[in-house]
């Protein structure tokens, strides 16, 4: 049995020290491993910071402080006023054939800034001052062109209805309720029927701004009545009276004028159909067996919104078709009284 030698056969577990190495077999040499980092029981010495109140601050303009005050130097062209300017509306001019040379002769004769913009079968000229455009009224109105103005309006009134109060109250009473409230009343009107003219206990009340406009939504009870206040909806469009076109007046309107009825070159009132029972009635915008204020002719502004919102048909080939296949057009009747829209 062969000798068993007991130290060759423990283990050394004593970590090596790191600083020898140690030799083996065959010439080859190893690391030993390396010792652990032995935690230090020192505290790191902590540096305290002073606080204070103030902070050093440098001004390189502070020499500036000691010149003399020689009052306020300022130009008062060159402040920016934080109003806000209203636009100035453009005039629309119906496009003549040498319109380009007129805008030229515009600009470069008549000394008139202005821009222009196609738009249709009219062509908007935009100034850049209020006196431009009275300039360029006046030389359209010499030169005997036709246009028509949308007027501008600084500060818009806020339009409401009251419900509930009687049908035969003063108008002057309404409006004086509403002024001892600390409301801003411009006007009021009373909503009518749009066919028979008949009035309605519904009232429009024009308001301009002000700090306590949203109070009158809250209101209930009017000179004893009990009322309801809601904004106000123009569910119709406007309809000019001279040229029988939409979306503007008849004010500042300075084209050719057109019949409502028969689409004759002359204004309704002097119309010789006017108040026959049977007459041929002719539209002024689409030609069509109908009088110019029929809310189903194809030209009417919410039909054309309808037109274009046609899939899979071009807006030409919509506006085409509903002319060739018009809606079913009220009968001649007298046109004595007639149905205008509301303004």
């Amino acid at each position: 049995m062969p000798e068993c030698n007991a130290d060759a056969e423990i283990m050394n577990i004593d970590p090596p020290d790191s600083n020898s190495v140690r030799e083996e077999n065959d010439g080859y040499q190893t690391q030993g491993r390396k010792r652990g980092r032995v935690p230090s029981n020192e505290a790191i010495p902590r540096k305290k910071l002073t606080r204070s109140n103030s902070l050093p601050l440098q001004n390189k303009f502070n020499a500036l402080a000691n010149l003399p005050d020689t009052g306020n130097t300022q130009d008062p062209t060159n402040t920016i006023s934080l109003t806000k300017i209203p636009k100035i509306p453009p005039v629309t001019l119906k496009k003549p054939d040498n319109y380009r040379d007129l805008i030229k002769q515009i600009n470069e004769k008549e000394g008139i800034k202005c821009n222009a913009k196609e738009a249709g079968e009219f062509v908007k000229l935009f100034c850049e001052t209020p006196r431009d455009v009275r300039s360029l009224v006046n030389f359209l109105d010499k030169s005997n062109k036709e246009y028509f103005v949308i007027p501008g309006q600084v500060v818009k009134p806020i339009k409401i209805v009251i419900k509930g109060l009687p049908i035969d109250i003063d108008l002057e009473e309404i409006k004086t309720e509403l002024v001892n409230k600390k409301f801003r009343v411009q006007k009021v009107n009373q909503l009518k029927r749009y066919k028979t003219r008949e009035p309605l206990n519904i009232y429009q009340i024009h308001l301009f701004p002000s700090d306590n406009i949203k109070e009158i939504y809250q209101l209930t009870t009017l000179s004893y009545n009990i009322i309801t206040v809601e904004p106000y909806e123009n569910r119709q469009h406007h309809q000019c009276y001279n040229c029988q076109m939409w979306s503007h007046g008849s004010k500042n309107c300075k084209l050719n004028p057109k019949c409502v009825i028969c689409a004759g070159k002359h204004p309704s009132r002097e119309c010789p159909h006017k108040g026959k029972k049977e007459t041929e009635t002719k539209c002024a915008n689409c030609n069509g067996p109908h009088i110019a204020s029929y809310r189903g002719c194809p030209k009417y502004p919410k039909n054309i919104m309808k037109n274009r919102t046609q899939p899979g048909k071009s807006f030409a080939a919509a506006t085409s078709q509903n002319v060739n296949k018009l809606a079913p057009h009220p009968p001649n009747t007298c046109y004595g009284k007639r149905e205008f829209p509301s303004t």
